[in-house]
C-alpha cells in the first residue's frame, strides 16, 4: 500500500503517479492537493521522498514485494 500523488499534464489529465509510504512525505511533493489516499501499488519499490521499502505487487504473477525483496504472504 502506498499514498500517492497524481502528476497531471498541461489540461488536467493524469499521466503518472508519484508514491509515497505516508502522507507526511506526500505533502512534501509540489503537486500535492489534498489526501489522495492509502492505495494498492503495483510499481514503485520505494517512497519517492525518503525512500522507504514500500509494499508492492507484481502484476506478472502476483508476488509481494517489500522494496526489492519478494515476501512470503
Amino acid at each position: 500500500m502506498a499514498n500517492i500523488v497524481p502528476i497531471t499534464n498541461e489540461i488536467g489529465d493524469v499521466v503518472d503517479y508519484n508514491y509515497y509510504c505516508s502522507d507526511f512525505c506526500a505533502k512534501q511533493d509540489p503537486n500535492y492537493a489534498g489526501w489522495f489516499g492509502c492505495v494498492e501499488n503495483y510499481s514503485a519499490p520505494f517512497c519517492n521522498h525518503c525512500e522507504t521499502p514500500l509494499f508492492w505487487i507484481d502484476e506478472n504473477d502476483y508476488s509481494t514485494y517489500l522494496g526489492k525483496e519478494k515476501q512470503n504472504v
